[in-house]
């Protein structure tokens, strides 16, 4: 575990509301990764001066032809030369060039699960090169990591948890469960989960009293699920099908969801992807 030291937001507007986007469980170069919506989720990042972002893992699919999980009707079209040849350096050149506009708004790289079984097999480590390309910091596969605002003697500290995640729970509560271990055990404000493909949040309320005892206080630790941007599931005429399709892994609404941060009231919220209406509304 890393811990990451601070991000410091300096002139903080204390009236505005800043959102911070858990970004990860992307799956570059497989075929359900749905770039569309990567590039305008990147982009309203990139369009907001109040937002940040953390790089949760599982950016790039990274499985080739080594791999036992290999599956070439998996591969996206425009990725599938590179997987035979220069696999490594073309997707760290893709994430690069979507990444690079939003570099400065960025608290950190986490490693997920996919770089880490890469980085073993093929010695490459994906994560730690993109954060240096990028001028970030890498963060492990879990980190504590302090976002601080400021403006003038005033501060507000928010210390994040945040790790890659873990485990096969295919429920919604099996998933639920595994952030609650987390948010139990961590001494954080906020605590990021990926790798379970889906958007969550889960806040947790204890209850204790004032350093002299005087009054009760209520306090809130926050657990958010980190999301995703694979599908599980994609019309193919050929036939062709996913890893999860197989497995018969239910669909999840896909996208990032986001923590908007009140650092005049210190309250907190999330906002989550829910999909859209169905292709019979037009």
């Amino acid at each position: 575990m890393v811990p990451g030291g601070e991000h410091v937001v300096k002139n903080t507007k204390w009236t505005q509301q800043y959102r911070l986007w858990p970004i990860g469980d992307i799956h570059w170069g497989a075929r359900g990764c749905a770039t569309k919506l990567v590039d305008s989720t990147l982009k309203r990042i990139k369009d907001d001066p109040n937002a940040l972002w953390l790089g949760m893992g599982d950016l790039w699919d990274l499985i080739g032809p080594q791999d036992k999980r290999w599956d070439p009707e998996n591969v996206a079209k425009e990725h599938r030369d590179k997987y035979f040849e220069g696999l490594a350096q073309e997707m760290l050149d893709y994430a690069y060039d979507r990444f690079h506009p939003i570099r400065e708004k960025c608290i950190g790289l986490l490693q997920g699960n996919h770089e880490y079984t890469y980085d073993v097999r093929m010695d490459r480590a994906m994560t730690k090169d993109l954060s240096k390309a990028l001028g970030v910091p890498f963060l492990g596969y879990s980190c504590f990591k302090d976002l601080v605002f400021k403006n003038g003697k005033k501060s507000l500290r928010i210390r994040i948890m945040a790790h890659h995640g873990a485990g096969w729970a295919q429920t919604v509560g099996g998933k639920i469960n595994r952030l609650q271990r987390f948010v139990r055990s961590m001494d954080a404000d906020i605590i990021f989960m990926g790798h379970v493909h889906i958007a969550g949040d889960l806040p947790v309320v204890t209850i204790g009293a004032n350093e002299d005892c005087s009054h009760v206080e209520a306090s809130t630790r926050l657990g958010v699920i980190s999301g995703t941007f694979l599908k599980t599931y994609e019309g193919d005429p050929k036939g062709g099908s996913s890893y999860g399709e197989r497995k018969g892994y239910e669909p999840v609404p896909i996208g990032s969801p986001c923590v908007v941060i009140e650092p005049g009231t210190g309250r907190l919220l999330v906002e989550k992807p829910v999909g859209k209406l169905g292709g019979r509304n037009g």
